[in-house]
């Protein structure tokens, strides 16, 4: 009777450090998985990733200084001179209109040496000609030279032509990146982003660049000038460029903003209202309504950047008054200038914009009831 209620202890003993086994190997995997699911394991994310030297990857060809498309005069730290030699651009017709790819940026579809279609990001806050990202780079054989040519930017690159519609351009000014976008799932990677941007060192040789969000397309103005139909309205504000040296191009508007007349950066490849350090908020915040605030990431040309994300209403824009407005206060260790003020894409995603190179404008159509 004694040994068998000896074996029955002993089995219950048994079996509750098993269930107590099971329940702390449950409760180590949870925490595994909570942390794992914070970190943004399971969940998909886009992420940015750094790439080294292109030069050396095995079968990637590397340029002289001095070559059949380009002539290095002066390299200093993310500044280069360059002359380059063969650069062009062809046009079937005066005006060269397509679709705006889906999304955000202002983006459309090209083709480059007349192989491979990649997006291309039409970027009015790049002072460079052209960029491709690595991947682009890589893929497509190009050509390269190592320099620093910028922030972020790996070297000189050539290309034999881009066609966009019925545009093509022939060796434009490039340069390529050392990183690329990648989406991932479950730790992996399922997308790499392939893209070319296109700067203001090749956009200051068209006489405007149209984008309708409402038809979602895009008119590049190559050999005629703007000119508003009949049956739109338009306002229009004063647009410059600002920056001599080609690795420094940026272009302005004065435009009505919260109230006051404001010189502000008109960057197309922006997607929410307005991007500002941190001393030009400090007097910006005064002259608008904040609703919400809320630490965020905004995603830029080299990677995520840590921001306050602002959100505000009745945000005035020109002759418009938006009901609702996204401001990204970038934190003060991105390294942008004192002062700086950009408007992005979100303020006019209802309507159409022109910046009017030819005739130093910026042209916003109008609603009827505006």
């Amino acid at each position: 009777m004694k040994l068998a209620r000896s074996s029955w202890m002993r089995k219950r003993a048994a079996a509750l450090l098993l269930l107590w086994a099971l329940a702390a190997l449950c409760g180590a995997s949870l925490l595994v998985w909570t942390l794992l699911d914070r970190a943004g394991t399971f969940a998909e994310r886009t992420v940015f990733v750094e790439t080294p030297n292109l030069a050396t990857r095995p079968g990637v060809r590397v340029l002289d200084a001095n070559n059949a498309f380009f002539t290095v005069l002066n390299a200093e730290p993310n500044r280069v001179d360059v002359h380059w030699k063969a650069s062009e651009i062809r046009a079937q017709h005066p005006i060269c209109r397509m679709k705006r790819l889906d999304g955000p940026p202002t983006s459309v579809m090209g083709t480059l040496n007349s192989e491979r279609e990649y997006p291309v990001l039409i970027d009015t806050g790049s002072p460079q000609g052209v960029i491709v990202n690595d991947v682009v780079a890589v893929e497509s054989g190009l050509a390269i030279y190592p320099v620093e040519a910028g922030p972020g930017v790996g070297g000189l690159c050539d290309i034999e032509q881009i066609e966009i519609g019925g545009m093509t351009l022939r060796h434009p000014p490039c340069c390529y990146m050392l990183g690329h976008y990648e989406r991932r799932a479950f730790g992996k990677r399922t997308q790499k982003e392939r893209q070319i941007i296109l700067g203001l060192q090749v956009m200051r040789s068209f006489q405007y660049l149209l984008i309708d969000h409402t038809t979602s397309e895009v008119e590049f103005g190559l050999l005629q000038s703007f000119t508003p139909g009949p049956s739109d309205s338009w306002r229009h504000y004063p647009l410059a460029w600002e920056g001599g040296h080609d690795a420094g191009l940026e272009v302005f508007v004065e435009i009505p903003l919260a109230g006051r007349t404001r010189r502000v950066k008109i960057d197309t490849a922006a997607a929410w209202n307005l991007y500002v350090e941190p001393n030009m908020w400090q007097g910006l915040s005064a002259d608008v309504k904040v609703i919400e605030s809320s630490r965020s990431r905004s995603k830029m040309f080299r990677g995520w950047t840590d921001v306050e994300k602002v959100i505000v209403e009745q945000l005035q824009v020109g002759s418009r008054t938006l009901p609702i407005g996204t401001i990204a206060v970038v934190d003060e260790g991105a390294g942008w200038r004192p002062g700086t003020l950009v408007m992005g894409m979100a303020s006019f995603f209802d309507t159409a914009i022109v910046l009017d190179f030819g005739h130093g404008r910026f042209w916003v159509r109008q609603a009827q009831d505006e």
